[in-house]
């Protein structure tokens, strides 16, 4: 799109170079068992700590590991895969060389901070602890919107989101995981009453 030909040369290089050296190191058998890790996602996928569309809307809609609001996995996925393949068009238009109503420096920065978002809400382990990756597109925003009409709004959004991604989630144990460990501790009433 942007015909930054070596640019993607260097960074397909560095990828399989790196893997090699993984290979060399660690062996055949730490890729196979990554990826049986893989084939057992849906018992994490909807983890509170996991941020991203597939997580969020089997939360709501099911479809994974948990107990529903609403029993319609089949529109949570729609949902997650059309947001996704949304945001990867439009992570596309945005690389796509426009007429220059901005600079090129700061075309490659939106972009660069689209990607990171992107990454984060499209793959199925968004987890809460890679939003430290975000302070890149946050910076990238607060410095753009300064020269824009409504840039104290659009700073002003950016504290508030800061704000509510920085509120602390209690990860609650499920109601079979509150058994367990029940019958696990010899189930006195002080132990059941910190499981509640």
């Amino acid at each position: 799109m942007q015909r930054r030909w070596r640019v993607l040369f260097w960074a397909v290089s560095i990828f399989i170079f790196c893997n090699i050296i993984s290979l060399i190191t660690f062996g055949l058998s730490t890729y196979k068992q990554y990826l049986e890790l893989l084939t057992r996602s849906h018992l994490y996928i909807n983890a509170s700590w996991n941020a991203s569309f597939i997580a969020f809307f089997t939360r709501i809609f099911g479809g994974a590991e948990n107990i529903p609001w609403i029993k319609l996995p089949l529109l949570a996925y729609c949902l997650a895969y059309s947001l996704s393949f949304l945001l990867t068009l439009w992570l596309i238009r945005t690389a796509w060389p426009q007429p220059r109503e901005l600079s090129p420096l700061v075309r490659f920065d939106i972009g660069y901070a689209l990607t990171i978002v992107a990454m984060l809400l499209i793959s199925p382990f968004g987890w809460m602890y890679y939003f430290p990756a975000l302070i890149i597109p946050l910076l990238v925003v607060w410095h753009i919107s300064s020269v824009l009409k409504a840039g104290n709004l659009y700073k002003s959004l950016l504290i508030g989101a800061w704000i509510l991604s920085c509120i602390p989630t209690q990860l609650i144990n499920s109601e079979r995981n509150r058994h367990e460990s029940t019958k696990l501790s010899g189930s006195s009433r002080l132990d059941t009453t910190f499981m509640h």
